[in-house]
């Protein structure tokens, strides 16, 4: 049953996770197999074994709650006609005959989503060096007291008009 955990005979754990038709012609049902050993997300079947053979070289130890693998999640995928192909990681979407490998080395992605994962690095490069360079300039403008400031170089008309002796006009603040 799906969730069901069995092991075999050398102590492999397996969580059972769904029954799909073999690619072949005579269409067999398959119990598929998520391997409790591998790190990553991965499934399995044992084609060659028939299900009574099977149900003798594994026994049950119990259920497990299985948590929903979402399409990005794999590397590959089966197309309409049952074919495998390879998924892009960024837009998971099938790749063809060009792919490029991801920076991170988990996959292949499409030329033009290598172009977008490089562009996005650059503007992400440039916005941190003009943010640093910004800072720079702000801390460099306090330390040596240089750059024009309004409230410093502006003279006031008051002080202005005051100092020449104009008279101040009536309802203006002073």
């Amino acid at each position: 049953t799906h969730g069901q955990l069995v092991k075999d005979q050398d102590g492999h754990k397996y969580v059972a996770v769904g029954v799909k038709l073999s690619d072949d012609d005579e269409k067999v049902p398959q119990l598929w197999f998520q391997p409790k050993a591998v790190d990553g997300k991965a499934s399995c079947c044992f084609p060659s074994l028939p299900l009574g053979l099977l149900s003798s070289l594994l026994s049950a130890t119990g259920t497990e709650q299985l948590q929903e693998v979402r399409p990005e999640e794999f590397d590959a995928a089966e197309d309409s006609e049952g074919e495998l192909v390879t998924l892009c990681h960024e837009c998971v979407l099938p790749v063809g005959a060009s792919r490029y490998p991801c920076q991170d080395g988990t996959g292949v992605c499409h030329g033009e989503c290598m172009a977008k994962i490089l562009l996005d690095a650059s503007k992400a490069e440039d916005t941190a060096r003009e943010n640093e360079e910004t800072k720079k300039k702000i801390k460099d403008r306090q330390e040596y007291n240089i750059g024009w400031r309004p409230d410093k170089m502006i003279s006031r008309n008051i002080e202005v008009a005051r100092r020449r002796r104009i008279p101040h006009p009536q309802g203006a603040k002073q």
